[in-house]
């Protein structure tokens, strides 16, 4: 790395540069993470979906049911936003966040859930875990936009059943959030990090606990973006 030139190199595998799924996935992603707080944006860990311009973010452990649910969401008009990280920004006193440019990752047994993915998904190993990527949008117009998040959920999946929603206060909440930090460096501003991390433990939080069907919190999802509420 040249830090006066804000150039570096840096050398990857054969076989990992020709897996353009591994690449975007791994490197590419890497580096953004890498690169997010000198371009004024932090970042957190959780999907997103989003209606008309207002987002909910979506926080669990692996497997929780993150990505498929987003991707079940999609078939019902709502856009799968991000798939493992959303970067935020306070631009004239409204929290922002843009989703991650890469595919979404789904672990193999979310065919089960999802038919078109054998058939559709591209193989991606990654540490001895198998994925299978598919584009979060069928849109080709590469057009980025942000969204103003509404509300976030923690997902407890296998759990419950029925499903059961626990409002988090906001000291849990701050809590969970901390946990959710990708990168734990100093790149960036500190004033930036405090300012996204103050609005996001603003919205309202909760824990839900459902049975192992991701479809199941669709309707919990179009409750959170149309009123702002759990209905």
């Amino acid at each position: 790395v040249d830090l006066c030139r804000r150039e570096a190199v840096a050398f990857v595998s054969e076989g990992l540069a020709k897996d353009d799924v591994g690449f975007a996935s791994i490197v590419l992603a890497s580096l953004f993470y890498l690169c997010a707080g000198t371009l004024g944006l932090t970042a957190i860990s959780s999907a997103c979906i989003a209606s008309d311009g207002k987002g909910l973010l979506l926080f669990g452990v692996p497997r929780s049911g993150k990505t498929t649910s987003c991707y079940l969401a999609r078939r019902q008009g709502y856009e799968f936003h991000a798939d493992q990280s959303v970067f935020f920004e306070v631009e004239d006193g409204t929290l922002k966040g843009w989703g991650d440019f890469w595919p979404a990752a789904f672990h193999a047994e979310a065919s089960a859930f999802i038919p078109e993915l054998a058939g559709a998904g591209r193989e991606f190993v990654h540490r001895a875990a198998s994925y299978l990527c598919m584009e979060k949008s069928s849109s080709l117009s590469g057009v980025a936009s942000s969204v103003v998040p509404v509300g976030c959920l923690f997902l407890e999946r296998g759990t419950a059943d029925p499903p059961k929603l626990i409002p988090l206060s906001e000291r849990d909440f701050t809590r969970m959030l901390d946990l959710s930090v990708p990168f734990q460096d100093d790149s960036g501003s500190k004033e930036a990090h405090q300012s996204v991390r103050r609005a996001l433990a603003k919205l309202p939080a909760f824990r839900i606990q459902y049975n192992s069907e991701p479809s199941t919190l669709t309707s919990f999802f179009r409750s959170m973006l149309s009123t702002h509420r759990v209905v």
